[in-house]
């Protein structure tokens, strides 16, 4: 597998030191990906950086992943967008915790065949979560 990379602030360098390609424009990733991953904060350059225009750029089989903030990916033009085929994972909500009865867009969502939802705990393993612990208690000492 090829993994690409889009991050303005990681040097080329460190990229390639990982394997990764880094691409210097986020709608060419979009464009080449058959699996999107978000991992970044919610900022005001990073609120809705996934919108119409870049869901559309995506290929009709890729599939999209959210692991970082709700507000990185407009959900209507998401909503959209799944309507027409796409596939997404969501890990995280514009507006949490998810309640269907006051949120209507996340509610036609989650019943949609082509979307699987966790509730902020994606990133769960039991390895994952031992070496969480055993990095905290270093970091205590």
């Amino acid at each position: 597998m090829s993994v690409l990379a889009y991050d303005p602030y990681v040097s080329l360098e460190d990229m390639s030191m990982c394997s990764v390609q880094k691409i210097e424009q986020l709608d060419r990733l979009l464009a080449e990906s058959d699996i999107v991953s978000i991992h970044t904060n919610l900022n005001p350059d990073t609120h809705y950086l996934h919108c119409s225009e870049q869901l559309a750029l995506m290929k009709f089989s890729a599939l999209l992943i959210n692991v970082s903030r709700g507000g990185i990916i407009d959900e209507k033009a998401l909503l959209r967008a799944l309507t027409d085929g796409q596939s997404i994972g969501l890990d995280v909500f514009e507006m949490e915790p998810l309640n269907f009865n006051n949120d209507t867009v996340m509610s036609q969502i989650a019943v949609l065949d082509n979307v699987l939802l966790s509730p902020h705990i994606a990133w769960y393993t039991d390895k994952a979560g031992k070496r969480l612990q055993h990095k905290v208690m270093q970091k205590c000492r």
